[in-house]
């Protein structure tokens, strides 16, 4: 499943669960009153659904429609409403409602009265707090027992800000949220000047020096420090300093090695072991320089065109490799309804650092082959279903009721399981993370099945997008805020057959953590005005994905809701579709809970994800996306769905990175230098600040080289790896074999609404690239991938043709044709055949971009044990470089 399958997977789980299980649609009560309790000639009804569960088929049955209306999903009479002053008891009168009249009140949320929720400690008054969604008593400080700074390690440069948080547990290990009673100090001379507000601090860098405690947190019976590593303001002069830290620890990374390379050619002007403190000293040859940090366990990680002339002082914030080590939670999702209907949810993990470095099959987890039976009409074996899944129907046993959620490495306390705790945050094989579940009671009726009758490789996805809206409004929220585990290399839980994840494996491994199939409704519900839609192509984004969550320090990103919008209405322009009763085209309905379960005062943030879909008919065109992010204002949300007063998203889509052309090998190419990326013409990304490429091998091993705009316009040059580090720009690391595929990202960064340059992001500031999260205010990318080709037919060696027949190809991310705008042509050459057997050139796609190729065999080619070899060919009539072909000996007889 590719990448946007499976962000599609995540934005509508429910539709796409059952789909996978190919389920009819369920009939309710085809004629009748299943109660048997009709309404007299009168009107008058014989139930009273203020007192009774009243069984219905039509409004009336319920009584007064002003305040009565029947579901028509459980035939149920429920309490109705049409504006908010229904739900009142001024209004309702006799038929007032009990949980509309304490905390907040109600809401009427599509018809029905709802208890409306708070967001934030604002909505409760000074002596109150928003707890789980409800107005309570503040929590007293005494409450507080234990507690955690984020980070709990940092490398702070004198006379610069570092910001810190703090999380408290009560004596029962549950997560505290104070509103107040929250001290910060600095120890000794690492920091100074702390700058409280509530449980955050920002303090300044002070003496320079080795690691030790430096700042304190006190509240109630909890007392906790974090250590700080202070850093000169200056390098000495005619170095180079290089800093290299664990993105998701602080820690420095050592052990690895450091490559000064001249920036027009590549050639190496100095290498050095990573200093055991995490800074490393360079002499420093003046003029622009390129900057590498190779670490078998991490990901490369180039600086390139970094300008000497400033502060010469840089940091380099590593990501492990996300697969090596395997670690998370999993258990099952208790109490599901006693419903007749589909019951679906998703967990995962927070998403700690930058999406952009999201790696979605993590997210999802492994795939779990899932015997898959509903009623009498489905038996699917083995479905594959991802691990986090939850799938569930009618009252019958769960179909799987286990959910897995992986997380990635970071820090974590003894309760993880590991005996040395610090040894294991320097290993990466712990870690902390917050666990998430949206979970849903969806009638089948509702869930949009027949956008993918045609299976998962051609979903309908423009009617997903637009089906899946209504469903959310029956989506709950779960999260457990602080759940511990270890990791464990993945060889150790691969299956020695596949070389994938085995189930049974990794689940022995994983923390065991049931949670509540129900949890927090997605209570709030309002409009987001999406900016206008980028083209990719010459073509406007098909559709808009919103995640609504919030930022938790420490732990990353928690969803709490989702939306979507799709642009299909013709013509097709800039804004998503109108959608039932906004006011306008160009705003999605968000569905989203309050933060929960300790995570309240976490910073709520929209993510709207706008996508192309060129790449489901087009094999040539890499997946697209253009994200912005918005830190929700004042931090709280509002419940309005008929958008009156509009979220405005307030950065606009950035365009794609297209043009970009990179050679892989050490001659030069038609336009381009040895290892250079260039963009061949530049791309509209008005905004961007920052270009990160990345490479990617067979080991899911990556390489990201940052630079700036101007710098990608005119060409970078990457290195060679020094010593016997793998060349990931490489699937198997050596420059012999096949080209890695390449991701192209443009990012827009800003600090408090200043743009953060290039310079300001590699630098070692108040603006380190370990905080990229916070930074991040929008960011579009193109996964190029690799050119490859296969045989379609013949299937396999050894097969038979017939004389002259017809063999067929697939080509994926290489556009076939001889125009100036293609990439090039493919040749099939023959080998162990008679001279009849002369070359076929293919150089157009008769399939309409889906790579789909067919070439006749030439007249007079027969014979047993014939190779048959394509190739790709670029437009300059010379084989691509690195070449990519596919070969099949076959028998070409009658």
């Amino acid at each position: 499943m590719t990448a946007f399958k499976r962000l599609a997977l995540l934005a509508g789980l429910a539709g796409v669960s059952v789909v996978l299980t190919a389920c009819p649609v369920l009939t309710a009560f085809p004629g009748g009153n299943p109660s048997g309790s009709d309404g007299g000639p009168d009107g008058s009804v014989s139930c009273n659904p203020m007192t009774e569960e009243c069984t219905c088929v039509e409004d009336e049955e319920c009584g007064d429609t002003r305040f009565f209306l029947c579901n028509r999903t459980t035939n149920l009479c429920q309490p109705a409403c049409r504006t908010k002053a229904d739900c009142s008891a001024e209004v309702r009168g006799e038929y007032a409602l009990d949980y509309c009249s304490g905390n907040l009140g109600c809401e009427c949320d599509e018809g029905s009265c709802v208890a409306a929720l708070c967001s934030a400690d604002s909505d409760c008054g000074a002596n109150n707090a928003c707890r789980n969604g409800a107005c309570v008593p503040a929590p007293d400080a005494a409450t507080a027992q234990t507690c955690q700074i984020t980070p709990d390690f940092a490398i702070v440069k004198s006379g610069q800000p570092v910001q810190f948080w703090v999380s408290f547990w009560s004596a029962d290990q549950a997560p505290v949220v104070l509103k107040s009673g929250i001290e910060w100090t600095a120890q000794g001379m690492r920091v100074t000047n702390p700058q409280a507000n509530g449980a955050t601090a920002t303090f300044t860098g002070g003496s320079a020096g080795a690691a030790e405690s430096a700042v304190q947190v006190k509240a109630g019976n909890a007392t906790c420090t974090a250590k700080v590593v202070t850093l000169d303001a200056t390098v000495p002069a005619g170095k180079l300093r290089v800093t290299t830290i664990d993105e998701l620890t602080g820690r420095p990374v050592t052990g690895g090695t450091i490559l000064l390379s001249n920036a027009s050619d590549g050639s190496q002007v100095a290498v050095a072991l990573m200093d055991s403190s995490g800074s490393t000293l360079l002499d420093n040859p003046g003029g622009k320089v390129t900057v590498s940090a190779f670490h078998t366990d991490y990901g490369y990680l180039t600086v390139a065109n970094y300008d000497t002339s400033g502060s010469r002082d840089l940091l380099l914030a590593l990501r492990r490799n996300q697969g090596d080590k395997l670690g998370g939670a999993t258990g099952k999702l208790t109490d599901q309804p006693k419903t007749p209907n589909v019951h679906a949810g998703i967990a995962g993990m927070s998403i700690p650092g930058a999406v952009t470095d999201l790696n979605l099959t993590q997210l999802l987890g492994f795939t779990v082959p899932t015997d898959v039976k509903i009623g009498t009409q489905i038996n699917e074996p083995d479905v594959p279903l991802p691990a986090g899944v939850y799938l569930g129907f009618s009252q019958e046993a769960p179909i799987k009721d286990e959910v897995a959620a992986m997380g990635l490495a970071g820090v974590c306390t003894a309760a993880s399981g590991v005996s040395d705790v610090e040894a294991a945050i320097k290993d990466g094989t712990c870690g902390t993370r917050t666990e998430w579940v949206l979970a849903g009671d969806v009638p089948l009726g509702e869930l949009p099945i027949d956008a993918v009758t045609n299976g998962l490789d051609n979903i309908d996805f423009g009617k997903v997008l637009s089906r899946i809206l209504p469903i959310f409004k029956r989506f709950t929220s779960t999260v457990k805020r602080d759940v511990e585990f270890k990791l464990v290399p993945k060889t150790d839980v691969d299956n020695d057959d596949t070389g994938e994840v085995d189930p049974a494996l990794i689940k022995a491994q994983l923390t065991k953590q049931d949670l509540p199939f129900e949890g927090l409704k997605l209570g709030f519900a309002f409009a987001a005005k999406v900016p206008s839609l980028p083209k990719f192509h010459d073509k406007y984004a098909d559709g808009v994905i919103i995640l609504g969550g919030a930022d938790v320090p420490g732990r990353g990103v928690v969803p709490l809701g989702l939306a979507a919008g799709v642009n299909t209405q013709l013509p097709v322009d800039d804004k998503t579709d109108s959608q039932a009763d906004l006011p306008s085209p160009g705003m999605v309905l968000v569905r989203m809970a309050p933060t929960h379960s300790g995570i309240e005062g976490a910073q709520y943030k929209l993510v709207a994800v706008a996508a192309s879909l060129q790449s489901v008919n087009d094999a040539s065109a890499g997946l697209a996306l253009s994200a912005v992010f918005h830190n929700v204002k004042d931090n709280k949300l509002v419940f309005d769905p008929k958008g009156e007063d509009p979220v405005e998203i307030d950065h606009p889509f950035l365009g794609f990175p297209e043009n970009a052309k990179y050679n892989f090998t050490s001659d030069p190419q038609p336009g381009l230098a040895p290892r250079t990326f260039k963009f061949s013409s530049p791309p509209s990304i008005s905004g961007a600040t920052v270009i990160r490429i990345q490479f990617t091998d067979a080991d899911d091993h990556r390489w990201q080289v940052i630079t700036d705009v101007a710098s990608a316009n005119a060409g970078v040059v990457i290195p060679p790896p020094p010593g016997t580090f793998a060349d990931r720009s490489f699937r198997t690391g050596s420059t012999t074999g096949e080209r890695s595929s390449l991701l192209v990202q443009a990012l827009k960064l800003e600090n408090a609404g200043t743009a953060v340059s290039f310079k300001d992001f590699v630098e070692l500031n108040g603006t380190n690239m370990d905080r990229i999260g916070q930074y991040l205010v929008a960011f579009s990318v193109i996964d190029y991938g690799r050119p490859q080709i296969s045989w379609i037919t013949p299937a396999h060696d050894n097969d038979t043709v017939p004389p002259g027949g017809t063999v067929k190809l697939s080509v994926k991310n290489f556009k076939v044709g001889s125009t100036m705008t293609d990439d090039g042509v493919v040749k099939v050459s023959f080998a162990n055949g008679p001279s009849a057997c002369i070359d076929v050139t293919i150089s157009n796609d008769p399939s309409m971009g889906k790579g789909e190729l067919s070439a006749t065999l030439p007249a007079g080619c027969e014979g047993a044990g014939i190779e048959m070899t394509a190739t790709l060919y670029n437009g300059q009539g010379q084989p691509i470089a690195p070449a990519v072909s596919a070969t099949r000996t076959v028998n070409i007889q009658p």
